[in-house]
């Protein structure tokens, strides 16, 4: 006798699917997404299109964003999770900006190529002041 069993995907609640009879059909319960709140910490996230103040909602009502000062980490979407067993999502995909560095004798301004802000995890290719070029090259 073989067994088939038949469970709700990721992020989705219901009943397990069963067979009562040999060769039988399966009978559904069906499958619901899970709903979730959000986290008491926002730190790094715009949460205005994510509005819970009604109770637990579902994942696809719930568009973050980065705050300002913060960015998405490189090539990481932002998101919020809602995952089976927690009735919280999880914020996924921002991190905090870093700043170019400054005071660096005869660097420019801003030191980095890429701007005076970068993403998390970029790096920074040093610029130096007009008549002054990097050492060793």
């Amino acid at each position: 006798e073989e067994e088939c069993i038949v469970r709700c995907s990721s992020g989705q609640l219901g009943a397990i699917a069963e067979c009562l009879e040999h060769m039988g059909s399966f009978r559904l319960a069906g499958c619901a997404e899970v709903k979730c709140v959000l986290p008491t910490d926002l730190t790094g996230y715009d949460v205005t299109y994510c509005d819970d103040s009604q109770g637990p909602i579902l994942a696809f009502h719930c568009k973050v964003a980065c705050a300002d000062g913060f960015t998405a980490g490189d090539g990481m979407r932002i998101e919020a999770v809602c995952m089976e067993g927690s009735s919280t999502f999880e914020l996924l995909g921002c991190f905090p900006q870093c700043t170019a560095p400054r005071g660096i004798l005869d660097a420019a301004e801003p030191a980095c190529a890429g701007g005076d802000k970068l993403a998390h995890g970029s790096s920074c290719q040093a610029q130096c002041r007009r008549g002054y070029s990097a050492f060793p090259p």
